[in-house]
This record gives structure tokens, C-alpha cells and sequence, in this order.
């Protein structure tokens, strides 16, 4: 808001820069629509979705199985606590296996634990803590993977506008999910809404299992430049 920056252009040029950039974002879109940016891209669309819904189902999931604000604030903590710890971990496992072996063994773990995170909560609370860590953990590691991954695909001087296009899809399903969130938790109850997150991550984990032009990828390493 301080920074001031003396430009001055005539009407034309503006209307020209404006022209400029969509053209530039269209070309990003074509890019993005490249079959195996869609296999990716699809999938993690719907989880995004579905994330939105368990965010905005969390305050009364806290209110009916935890302490309210207090289980609220500490599952939004452990959420980032293991978003970190995977995101720091992965350094050290991502040239052991092939990309498309470790992104769907790790949404699937992923899903797994979720799923014993959310039904663990009328048992312990501190194993509640214990599993929601490791099982974001995984979508930590993952989402590093990816970062590097849609930095890797696309030619250098198309970064920027597939980029902004990738999260401008990604990011489209979120407001959808937080409605379709407030709406199920009033008619169904907040663990299904949050099954339905661990539900996801398995289909997404064995979609990207099955896929052949994902399982084809080597090591995030190794990765190459998609060719047109």
C-alpha cells in the first residue's frame, strides 16, 4: 500500500496490457488442458472441494465430539503441524520411488488415517491429535511433490500463467465446498462430512494408482518438460 510507482501510459497502452494478459492466461489454460496436467488437475479440483467442506464442518464437529474452541483451535494447529512435517520429511524419501507410486501410496495412507483419525475422537483426544498430524503429514509431502512437479512440467516462459491458471482452477471448488459443507453438516452429522474427506483421498490415491500416464513418471528428479 506504501510502495509508489510512477508510471505513466496513455489509455491505449493500458487497454493493450489488459488484452495482453488474457491472452496470456488463455495460452496457460491450453497448457493446463495437456492430458496429463487433466489427470492431476481433476482429482485434486474435488479434494480441494472437499477440504472446503470439512473446514467449514469443523466448529461443530469440535462442539459435538470435542471441548468447542479449544479442540477447534488445536485440530486447525496439528493440521499446519502436519502439513510441516511432511513437507520437511520429504526431502529425504523423494528419489526413492517413482512419483506416481509415491503420490498414491500417500493419499491413500492419507485417507486411511483420516478415516481412524475422525472415529479415534470418542476415544482419546490425544490420539485424535496423533492420527489427524500423520495423516496430513502425507498431503504435506504431497503438495511439495506437486510445487515441483508444476514447476517442472510446464516450458519456463509459460510458469507464471500455468501456475496462476493451476491455482485459479484449484482454488475455484473451495467457495462451492464451504456451502456444500454448511448445508450437509445441518442435514447429515459432521463425521460424515469429514468420512467423506478420507473417502477422497482412497478414490484420488487409487485413481492416480491406476493411471498409466501417472505411473509412467519417474522420480520427481528426473521429470522432463511435457512435449507438444
Amino acid at each position: 500500500m506504501l510502495l509508489k510507482i510512477n508510471i505513466s501510459r496513455g489509455k491505449k497502452e493500458s487497454k493493450d496490457k489488459g488484452n495482453s494478459y488474457k491472452e496470456e492466461l488463455l495460452e496457460g489454460l491450453k497448457v493446463v488442458n495437456h492430458p496429463l496436467l487433466r489427470a492431476f488437475l481433476v482429482p485434486l479440483t474435488i479434494i480441494n472441494f472437499l477440504f472446503a467442506m470439512i473446514l467449514v464442518t469443523l466448529p461443530s464437529f469440535a462442539n459435538q465430539y470435542g471441548n468447542g474452541p479449544s479442540t477447534y483451535g488445536l485440530t486447525i494447529a496439528f493440521l499446519g503441524l502436519g502439513s510441516m512435517l511432511g513437507a520437511l520429511f520429504i526431502d529425504n524419501f523423494r528419489t526413492k520411488q517413482r512419483l506416481g507410486i509415491m503420490m498414491s501410496a500417500g493419499f491413500i495412507l492419507s485417507g486411511c488415517t483420516w478415516l481412524l483419525m475422525v472415529f479415534s475422537i470418542q476415544l482419546s483426544e490425544i490420539i485424535f491429535y496423533i492420527l489427524l498430524a500423520i495423516s496430513y503429514s502425507f498431503i504435506g509431502a504431497i503438495n511439495v511433490l506437486f510445487t515441483v512437479l508444476f514447476q517442472k512440467l510446464p516450458e519456463e516462459k509459460m510458469l507464471g500463467r500455468v501456475n496462476t491458471a493451476i491455482e485459479s482452477i484449484i482454488s475455484f471448488a473451495m467457495p462451492i465446498g464451504s456451502l456444500a459443507g454448511g448445508f450437509l453438516t445441518e442435514l447429515a452429522s459432521p463425521i460424515f462430512v469429514l468420512c467423506l474427506f478420507g473417502i477422497g483421498l482412497i478414490i484420488l490415491g487409487g485413481f492416480y494408482l491406476f493411471n498409466r500416464s501417472i505411473q509412467s513418471l519417474p522420480d520427481i528428479d528426473k521429470v522432463e518438460k511435457l512435449e507438444w
